[in-house]
């Protein structure tokens, strides 16, 4: 299954300004990648998705932030997967299509990293790094 085959999630279908309110700041919530290859005993996620994990090319990704940025002025970009931080060469390919855009609004776009990643906090894209439970 290629995720770039499909057409973008459509923000437009909820009402996003209500979902900012509750967490008291404009936190979007972007999935980006399904599925997780590891056999943690803990998690369902390997029987759910086979083991298998896909994911939307970094220029996907970065098109899609750029249009949700414009339309929606977030201050806070909360990566959700299981696994996103986990592919460190995809998570700097997504960064450099930040860069690229411009969209390193320092201060109002963050996003988390781990350890792996943790260099580009410092003067990068993100404005601070989150350590990741899974590494």
């Amino acid at each position: 299954m290629d995720m770039n085959a499909f057409s973008p999630v459509d923000y437009g279908l909820i009402p996003v300004e209500q979902y900012f309110r509750p967490k008291g700041k404009r936190q979007l919530d972007y999935v980006s990648s399904m599925g997780c290859h590891y056999r943690c005993a803990f998690c369902a996620d390997p029987f759910v998705y086979g083991r298998r994990w896909v994911a939307l090319s970094p220029e996907r990704v970065g098109d899609e932030i750029e249009f949700l940025w414009r339309r929606y002025s977030f201050e806070d970009l909360a990566f959700q997967g299981e696994t996103f931080f986990t592919f460190e060469k995809r998570v700097i390919a997504i960064v450099e299509e930040f860069l690229r855009r411009d969209l390193l609004l320092r201060g109002r776009l963050r996003c988390g990293l781990t350890r792996g990643t943790g260099y580009l906090t410092k003067g990068g894209p993100c404005a601070y790094g989150r350590v990741s439970g899974r590494s």
